[in-house]
C-alpha cells in the first residue's frame, strides 16, 4: 500500500490504484464487467420433474450440481476483466421454469 494516494480523474476520489487515470469504481461504472448472460435452453418435464439441457434429462439434484459449469459457459466478460468466481443460488422450478439468481465475482486483470 502505497503512502501516497493517487486522484481518480473521472470522480476525485483518492485510491492507492488508477487504471489509465481512474478509480475501480469508476472503471466498473465505464466499463461494466459482464457484457451479457446468453440464454441457457433448460427445459422442464413436467410429468417426470426432469430437466432438459444438451439433449439429455437429468435429475433436479444434479442439475444442482453443474448448473455453475452451465452458467459460466453463458456469461460473456469484458475482456478487461477476469472471472474470480460463479454461484447459482436460490434455485427454484415453478409450473415448467427453472428459476435462478447468479451471483458473478470478477476482478479487473492486472496490468
Amino acid at each position: 500500500m502505497s503512502m501516497f494516494k493517487k486522484t481518480c480523474f473521472s470522480c476525485g476520489a483518492k485510491v492507492d490504484k488508477l487504471y489509465e487515470g481512474i478509480c475501480e469504481d469508476c472503471v466498473k461504472e465505464q466499463y461494466p464487467p459482464i457484457y451479457e448472460i446468453k440464454p441457457m435452453n433448460l427445459k422442464i418435464c413436467n410429468v417426470t420433474k426432469t430437466i432438459c439441457y444438451n439433449n439429455y434429462y437429468q435429475e433436479f439434484d444434479e442439475i444442482k450440481k453443474i448448473l455453475p459449469d452451465i452458467a459460466k459457459k453463458h456469461v460473456v466478460l469484458n475482456p478487461q476483466y477476469e472471472l474470480v468466481s460463479l454461484h447459482v443460488e436460490d434455485i427454484e422450478i415453478v409450473g415448467n421454469k427453472l428459476g435462478f439468481d447468479l451471483n458473478v465475482e470478477c476482478k479487473l486483470k492486472n496490468e
